[in-house]
């Protein structure tokens, strides 16, 4: 790790039902202000964590965890259950830019649901319908980056 890295105050849901309270170390280098850190020493299948009361250290599974939220306050109760936004309706569409392996880039909208970024081609409706085609089927393989530019 180089850079500024700190301890930051967190809490862990577990998949079982606990909730653990302790610190991730974060690398607060070459992050924008206001963009939460990517906590270090994690890997694809685990990371490190310090508990509080010092019984629960050391490296936890990701696929143990439910949720991981890096907190303002330490000593500060944290709310349980995840909040909605009840009154506001859920948008169908997401408007995306879909960036090639090759630097290509293409616009559209797709379906708001985890199958369109789960399945193997995403299924992307161009906007300009004077065009001859008006969705078109993008491997996931093919795409180096996708943005959500905007919910419809």
């Amino acid at each position: 790790m180089n850079g500024l890295v700190v301890k930051h105050p967190t809490v862990i849901h577990m998949l079982d039902g606990a909730v653990w309270r302790g610190t991730l170390e974060a690398d607060l280098s070459e992050k924008p202000m206001g963009v939460a850190p990517d906590p270090p020493q994690a890997d694809a299948e685990h990371f490190y964590f310090e508990s509080s009361d010092g019984k629960k250290s050391g490296l936890i599974r990701f696929d143990a965890v439910k949720s991981i939220s890096l907190v303002s306050e330490p000593g500060r109760e944290s709310q349980c259950g995840l909040r909605f936004f009840d009154s506001a309706p859920i948008p169908s569409f997401l408007w995306i830019r879909a960036t090639f392996l090759d630097g290509d880039t293409v616009e559209g909208m797709v379906s708001n649901q985890w199958s369109t970024f789960n399945a193997p081609l995403i299924r992307l409706s161009l906007p300009d319908r004077d065009l001859d085609q008006v969705q078109i089927l993008i491997p996931r393989s093919s795409i180096a980056e996708l943005r959500v530019i905007t919910a419809r």
